[in-house]
């Protein structure tokens, strides 16, 4: 199988990793919500709280980061002729070099440990630290990423912080989830929401970053429902491929030309994270079509005949209950239990072909 990655000078983490220390400039689809944070702390009306969120590869992480590299870089602030503050740090000040090195004294960020929680102890000590004195830029920043992985002890710890900031500080909260957090959380926070971009940015910022013009990044972009990090991140050169044995196989599966081993060791060659992440998309874009009967809400519009065709030997009840099949699959998937990845595809194929079919007419 085929792993190598597409080439891209981006670091396009998004889903609870921080990027490199390294200064930073928000991307295009992000310049209304930077240029609002930016004027709001130039006029001293920025809250000491955000809640960055939105879907996955989006460039939440990303955007805090630029937020952080602006609010440390200690040289004077450069503003266009449209009276928008600069996009980017510096990047040559004292404050752009310790924040490069991972050395800034002002700049925490707290991730999950080992257990994927954010524990209490990590969110104690971060508000011992706000209280101190900055000690270079006259600001404290804290990125808590991703924020729904805190547990109920750290969550309630960093509540009482919001409630009583102190000192000069921002605290981030990032996260795919806000759904997840407390309300009371939440309704401290300033929300900064990110919304899929336009087709033509998305595109035209693939182009730029190192999305190779051999890949068809039209399909990849729908396949990805429009998030263009994920592009990069998730689909390999030989995705694509992958993709169409994988959907093959399930529709020789449905048809009885092939065997339930037969798939499951197609499936297997494929990668278990494609092969489930590919059957929940297509089982998705199933549920939608037998819902609305339109092709223009699904992901894998080039997919359209094969969807079509499925929901012709399916019914919609039948269809969720796949999903829900998959829905646990992946759960199990990326979970610390370490499944056998073999028996968990195993089990996604008996139940596929468990499925009640449609009676023929």
């Amino acid at each position: 199988m085929n792993t190598k990655k597409s080439k891209s000078s981006f670091n396009v983490q998004d889903k609870g990793l921080d990027p490199p220390g390294q200064t930073l400039s928000c991307l295009p689809w992000q310049h209304e919500e930077y240029d609002r944070i930016r004027r709001q702390q130039a006029s001293g009306k920025l809250s000491h709280a955000l809640l960055v969120s939105g879907q996955a590869f989006l460039g939440k992480s990303h955007f805090a980061h630029a937020i952080v590299s602006a609010m440390l870089c200690e040289s004077a602030e450069s503003i266009s002729n449209d009276g928008v503050l600069g996009r980017s740090a510096c990047g040559d000040c004292t404050g752009c070099h310790l924040l490069a090195a991972g050395t800034h004294p002002d700049f925490r960020s707290l991730r999950p440990e080992d257990s994927k929680l954010i524990k209490i102890e990590q969110i104690r000590d971060v508000i011992a630290w706000v209280g101190q004195t900055a000690q270079r830029s006259g600001k404290k920043v804290v990125i808590v990423n991703p924020a729904d992985q805190m547990n109920h002890q750290s969550a309630n710890a960093l509540l009482k912080c919001l409630e009583e900031p102190a000192g000069d500080s921002l605290i981030m909260l990032v996260t795919s989830h806000p759904g997840r957090l407390l309300p009371t959380i939440r309704s401290r926070c300033q929300l900064v929401d990110f919304h899929i971009p336009s087709r033509s940015k998305a595109l035209d910022w693939l182009q730029q970053h190192g999305a190779d013009s051999g890949r068809d990044n039209e399909i990849l972009l729908d396949v990805a429902g429009g998030a263009p990090l994920a592009v990069l991140e998730r689909f390999d050169d030989a995705f694509l491929e992958r993709r169409k044995v994988i959907i093959l196989a399930m529709t020789d599966l449905i048809s009885g030309k092939k065997t339930t081993q037969q798939v499951s060791e197609l499936f297997s060659k494929s990668g278990a994270a494609d092969a489930i992440d590919c059957l929940y998309d297509l089982s998705i874009d199933c549920l939608k079509y037998l819902s609305c009967s339109d092709i223009q809400y699904i992901r894998n519009r080039d997919m359209s005949r094969v969807i079509e065709q499925i929901c012709g030997v399916y019914d919609i009840d039948a269809m969720f209950k796949f999903c829900e099949t998959l829905k646990v699959a992946r759960q199990e998937l990326s979970s610390s239990s370490n499944p056998d990845a073999v028996l968990l595809l195993e089990s996604v194929v008996i139940g596929l072909k468990s499925l009640p079919q449609r009676a023929v007419r």
